[in-house]
């Protein structure tokens, strides 16, 4: 049975797990204290939790949730992915998060792989689906793009980003060349810099409007959301 994952902000977690009932006291203060929203008291018992009790997937999601509050975005990074490797882990929620933390770096490409990650485990995890969309955009990747957007306005025919996302998906077909155009001139642009042997070059090379090359920009149809639910991050079939 496939598992339907609600995408909401890590700040409404109302998570119970079925072990919950079996946790030590340290394994229940380090979870009311994130529910209580004090993310930075919490990562010093999540951690501690970790530590002396061994790996586990909820844990590792909270204290991915909790860098995530926090600003610490590459290491809630690496705790949900340390979470997807815990045996019987939901990899479909934790690749989520750890796409999400990478985003919020400005690391595209290694959100586009966790979002894709995720979907190898659920393929009709919508939000996942949104997101990579999101990222490739980032990434100058229009056509793939807009098949993510497809098939998100499949899965979620209800969805009240409908329209934004229509009109993004109808935007980069239009302006599918220009788009092309405009990331080889970035790319360009880039080696420019890396290359430039004054100042002037350098400014020059960076700001390629200034130069008279424009072009056509893709914004994301949607803002990608923050961290997910830490529900049921133990897998279920």
């Amino acid at each position: 049975m496939k598992k339907h994952i609600k995408t909401i902000a890590c700040t409404a977690i109302v998570a119970a797990f079925s072990s919950f009932c079996f946790a030590s006291d340290l394994y229940e203060k380090a979870v009311e204290t994130f529910k209580a929203n004090k993310p930075a008291e919490a990562l010093v018992l999540l951690e501690k939790t970790i530590k002396e009790e061994g790996d586990d997937a909820a844990l590792y999601n909270y204290l991915g949730c909790a860098y995530y509050q926090t600003g610490e975005y590459e290491k809630s990074y690496d705790a949900f992915v340390k979470g997807a490797a815990v045996p019987f882990s939901n990899k479909a929620l934790l690749y989520f998060n750890a796409g999400n933390a990478a985003f919020a770096l400005g690391d595209f490409a290694r959100a586009e792989t966790s979002y894709t990650k995720a979907l190898e485990d659920d393929e009709e995890l919508v939000g996942a689906v949104l997101n990579r969309a999101n990222s490739r955009i980032k990434l100058g990747k229009s056509q793939l793009a807009i098949e993510d957007y497809e098939l998100y306005l499949s899965l979620d025919q209800d969805s009240e980003q409908a329209e934004a996302i229509s009109a993004a998906i109808k935007y980069l077909k239009e302006n599918k060349d220009a788009l092309v155009q405009k990331k080889a001139e970035d790319e360009n642009a880039g080696d420019q810099t890396e290359n430039a042997e004054n100042p002037e070059e350098a400014e020059n090379a960076e700001n390629p409007e200034k130069n008279g090359s424009g072009g056509a920009e893709a914004e994301s149809a949607a803002k990608t959301q923050p961290a997910g639910n830490a529900q049921n991050t133990e897998k279920t079939e």
